[in-house]
């Protein structure tokens, strides 16, 4: 099976974030953004008070809402041991401990290639009926799947998709199942910065489930 990796974030949610702290400047003097990885802004960094956006040429992006604090990367995403973005949100949290955090979430978004993905996800998942038969033709799928996962929960959305992504000044299409992944580990207490911490630190693992479980989610689905 092929998984095309495209994105992985964190997300912390917590309660009055603030997001006109958010700009080059402050990343760059409380070193969650250090000077010395050679990281270029690209386009306007943009700060109000409900929505901050900084992005860099590393592919990683930050922003900050009301109610939450997140750390993306569409560079990395294949191995996020090489992703800056778990340090990033760790030492935000270690400038900012006294904000009243609760929860933590790991996401990951791949695309499992496939052909006639709707169709490979209608025969894996549904039995034949009046829902997908004629005259009730299914065109498009979305599942969601939830599952305990230790200290929290995880939540898989599989669907349909064909994307189209720039290589080397091509643009290349591609089409399979789009799957996007949300471990939450909620926080209790306060204050949550050491547990917010710590949920962070387990990203990588939470990674190497997701390849597991899409693996066996979807790997037989061609045999029906």
């Amino acid at each position: 099976m092929d998984i095309i990796p495209l994105e992985f974030s964190i997300v912390v949610v917590g309660q009055d974030c603030n997001p006109t702290i958010l700009n080059p400047d402050f990343l760059r003097c409380r070193e969650i953004v250090p000077e010395d990885w050679g990281w270029e802004v690209v386009g306007p960094a943009i700060t109000t008070p409900s929505f901050a956006t900084v992005t860099y040429s590393s592919g990683i992006t930050i922003k900050v809402e009301s109610t939450r604090f997140q750390v993306s990367d569409n560079e990395n995403a294949a191995d996020i041991r090489q992703s800056k973005a778990a340090a990033i949100a760790r030492r935000y949290i270690e400038v900012l401990p006294h904000v009243r955090y609760t929860g933590v979430g790991s996401n990951f978004r791949s695309l499992v290639q496939v052909d006639e993905p709707d169709a490979f996800l209608s025969a894996k998942f549904l039995t034949p009926g009046r829902w997908n038969q004629e005259p009730n033709n299914l065109i498009g799928i979305n599942l969601k799947l939830v599952y305990p996962h230790g200290d929290g929960r995880l939540t898989l959305s599989l669907a349909g998709s064909v994307l189209v992504r720039e290589r080397d000044g091509t643009a290349e299409k591609m089409q399979g199942v789009l799957a996007h992944a949300n471990y939450h580990r909620p926080c209790e207490g306060y204050p949550t910065d050491q547990a917010v911490l710590a949920h962070i630190g387990k990203a990588a693992d939470d990674q190497e489930h997701f390849i597991e479980l899409l693996e066996k989610v979807l790997s037989d689905g061609a045999d029906h």
